[in-house]
């Protein structure tokens, strides 16, 4: 902001960021986001998730009352997610049992898992970012844990993921901006390509490819690379990208909607990354979507 630079975030989903444009336009006009929506769309979407996992829970199993744990390292982006857990969980219906907090960095989440699972949980509703995603999924699938883990596992949306947890992290499931569904026109070729090319599936900063192209196009429509000049045409930005249509609210922020863009939800199933939501989600149903499928050990239990 300092050297009035266009900055196109595709990686941190702090809210401050986009608040800072609000309060201080003229200063930090220049800053602009694309994936991942901001932190608290983020929440709404785990939200949305979350309920259509729970009236599953309840149709398959008959589970009167879904009991929630917390598990969110310890980050400044997730104190929101966990405030609003601890608000929203109980009016949903639901019974928090407990919030857990280990380092993004962790490498045993033992304890914690053996904590929950001695709490009664039936849903262990994540916030992590970190490598400490890896020992989650593995210890987890270790101890069978009867319970579904799910929420936002950065980890968890590659496809190193299966492999890093030794193929032990069958279930697990997260938020995701990138699979093998049909977000967009653009978003299957895009992921075989980028496939071919790297080896592996896109995470969300892939998106920084869709950050090149608007820019391209504002620069083309405003015929000058003149950062005050780009500003306002960036703010009428309306374009279909890899994994969604882009617009831009008075925040700079990518607008989280139906018709714009809408997170993924995906669940590591055998091996293979597979996107569940949304499936009818406000009207929104992407090509390729299949069934959420709850862990046998859960059934068991």
């Amino acid at each position: 902001m300092d050297g009035k630079k266009i900055f196109v975030v595709t990686g941190a989903s702090l809210d401050k960021m986009s608040e800072n444009v609000v309060k201080e336009y003229d200063r930090y006009k220049y800053w602009f986001r694309i994936l991942p929506t901001r932190s608290s769309d983020l929440v709404k979407a785990s939200y949305a998730m979350l309920g259509a996992i729970a009236a599953q829970l309840k149709a398959e199993l008959g589970v009167p009352a879904v009991k929630v744990a917390v598990l969110a390292e310890k980050a400044a982006w997730t104190e929101g997610f966990v405030k609003a857990a601890q608000a929203n969980v109980p009016k949903m219906g639901m019974e928090l049992v407990g919030v857990w907090q280990p380092s993004a960095t962790a490498t045993d989440v033992g304890a914690d898992l053996t904590a929950i699972q001695s709490s009664g949980a039936h849903l262990v509703f994540t916030a992590v970012s970190g490598p400490m995603g890896v020992a989650l999924g593995r210890q987890a699938g270790e101890m069978r844990l009867p319970a579904i883990v799910f929420g936002i596992n950065v980890e968890a949306q590659k496809e190193s993921f299966w492999k890093a947890t030794g193929g032990k992290a069958n279930h697990v499931s997260t938020l995701n901006f990138y699979a093998d569904v049909e977000a967009t026109p653009k978003t299957l070729p895009f992921v075989d390509v980028f496939r071919k090319k790297f080896g592996r599936l896109p995470t969300y900063t892939a998106a920084s490819y869709d950050a090149v192209m608007i820019l391209a196009a504002a620069a083309t429509t405003a015929g000058t690379l003149d950062p005050d000049k780009l500003v306002p045409v960036l703010e009428k930005t309306d374009m279909v990208g890899t994994a969604s249509r882009i617009t831009f609210d008075k925040g700079h922020d990518v607008t989280f909607a139906p018709g714009h863009t809408v997170p993924l939800g995906v669940q590591w199933q055998d091996g293979q990354l597979v996107a569940f939501f949304p499936n009818g989600w406000q009207g929104v149903t992407f090509k390729g979507v299949k069934p959420f499928v709850v862990p046998p050990q859960m059934k068991k239990k």
